[in-house]
């Protein structure tokens, strides 16, 4: 990977993370996987066709253990219709929500991964046309 590259998404990653950090938000790189609940955040370069690179951060929203224990468990019975499993969802939905509500108003260009795919709840986030506005605080 560029240098240039690597900086550019280290200071992409700090901005994301100051961001949600301000909104109130827990918030920790993947790289510190201490925790399970929160926002997970980390960065991944992009190779296109022609071979060049671009920089991406990916955020997250992760369930505390308890509430995926619950969900799980109602799982494993066959049953998705439960009411912890109907809370997992309706907490993820609007946390993405929220993150993308945040991220958005803070400056960065922000998408969310298709529904069908596997990693649905991901949220790819990009630099914006100006820098962050909480790259001043």
């Amino acid at each position: 990977m560029r240098a240039d590259l690597q900086k550019e998404l280290d200071e992409l990653i700090t901005a994301v993370r100051r961001s949600l950090e301000l909104a109130g938000l827990p918030v920790f790189l993947i790289s510190e996987d201490r925790r399970f609940d929160g926002v997970r955040i980390w960065s991944d370069v992009e190779v296109s066709l022609m071979g060049e690179e671009s920089g991406v951060v990916f955020a997250e929203w992760r369930h505390s253990a308890e509430l995926v224990s619950l969900a799980m468990a109602d799982d494993e019975e066959g049953s998705s219709a439960t009411p912890e499993s109907q809370y997992y969802d309706a907490v993820g939905d609007v946390m993405r929500a929220a993150m993308i509500s945040i991220l958005t108003a803070a400056g960065f260009l922000v998408a969310q991964a298709p529904d069908d795919s596997d990693y649905f709840q991901l949220l790819y986030i990009q630099k914006g046309a100006e820098p962050p506005i909480t790259s001043g605080l």
